[in-house]
């Protein structure tokens, strides 16, 4: 699962870095350590599903000041993230609900976990 997934953030974090040193800009982010101190399995799901929800926010955010700049080429781009972003949001929120389900059953998390690792990254088509 992870493997897929780190596969597909990195895809899509690339894309916008090309997409930013393209119309000249130098992307650049200070990263700092994040400690969540999570007491239940089902606490980081949760709270990975809240960080979606705040990325959908975020695009909905670059969309509009876009729009309002007649941006059309990063428009086109936030076209595909609005859409992917949604299929994200959703699977956060699938995830989220099965693990509230089995309320940290092993053998139920262990056989959602073993689903989650069948995910097969596909490579994005999108437009630049």
């Amino acid at each position: 699962m992870l493997s897929s997934l780190r596969r597909s953030l990195l895809t899509h974090v690339f894309s916008v870095v090309t997409c930013l040193i393209t119309i000249g800009l130098q992307p650049w982010r200070q990263l700092q350590s994040l400690t969540l101190p999570f007491t239940k399995v089902v606490e980081p799901i949760k709270a990975a599903y809240e960080h979606e929800q705040f990325i959908t926010a975020s695009i909905n955010e670059c969309y509009a000041v876009a729009q309002k700049a007649n941006d059309f080429r990063t428009m086109q781009l936030l076209d595909w993230y609005v859409k992917e972003q949604g299929e994200e949001e959703a699977n956060a929120s699938d995830l989220l609900k099965a693990v509230e389900l089995f309320g940290g059953d092993p053998k139920n998390l262990y056989d959602l976990d073993r689903e989650n690792a069948a995910r097969v990254f596909v490579a994005p088509t999108m437009p630049m």
